[in-house]
């Protein structure tokens, strides 16, 4: 980290308008990357100096960047702020780049694509095949099967589809802020990963509700 920070300092004696950093931050372990590149960053904007940062790693994208251009065998895939590429994301590369997704697949019919998790409204994609659906880990919510629903989405939320099909708790991974669950749809036919703030207290084997943020969710023809 002191010399990753020294080569920095190297560099901006010779006030430069624009530093080129090639994965900067990759022989670093985690605990110490997050420490030096919050230095870098400060260094950076303190010294209002132009950088163009090249990672593989999706967080460090996001907290260095101002702009984040995702590349995809030489060609630009997409650019734009960090919060549009994560949001408004063109392709299903750009969505996995920052993070965990689950596909399903589906049919076109009156303008909506049908999956296992419910109907989506795919109005743009009418005359396309192979069309898929893309949801994050966290685009998510279970309730137990005796939860009321009502008081977490209210009567007319439109972003938010029930899943026509009981989810079963297959296993569940603690990771400290957060808690990915294992979930089986239809006798083991379809399996995805969720993603819940803090702690789980769903056990293995329960049945549960599955719902869909249409905010988190995005479709695709296959071949992106």
């Amino acid at each position: 980290g002191q010399k990753q920070l020294v080569a920095l300092f190297r560099a901006i004696a010779s006030e430069p308008k624009l530093i080129l950093m090639d994965e900067p931050f990759s022989n670093l372990d985690t605990r110490l990357r997050e420490q030096v590149r919050d230095e870098i960053l400060h260094i950076l904007k303190d010294n209002k100096i132009t950088t163009l940062l090249v990672t593989h790693d999706a967080d460090e994208a996001m907290f260095m960047s101002d702009y984040i251009a995702i590349i995809k065998d030489g060609t630009l895939e997409q650019f734009g702020t960090p919060i549009d590429l994560y949001r408004k994301p063109k392709s299903k590369f750009v969505t996995e780049f920052f993070g965990e997704i689950n596909i399903f697949e589906g049919f076109l019919k009156k303008g909506q694509l049908h999956t296992v998790l419910g109907p989506f409204d795919c109005k743009d994609f009418e005359n396309e095949k192979n069309i898929i659906l893309v949801v994050r880990n966290d685009g998510f919510v279970i309730l137990n099967v005796n939860d009321t629903e009502n008081f977490l989405f209210g009567k007319n939320d439109k972003n938010i589809v029930k899943c026509p099909n009981m989810g079963k708790v297959v296993e569940s991974k603690f990771l400290g802020g957060s808690t990915i669950i294992h979930l089986s749809i239809l006798d083991n036919r379809h399996h995805l990963h969720i993603k819940i703030p803090g702690i789980n207290y769903f056990k293995n084997n329960q049945l549960v509700n599955i719902f869909t943020n249409t905010n988190y969710s995005y479709i695709f023809k296959e071949d992106n």
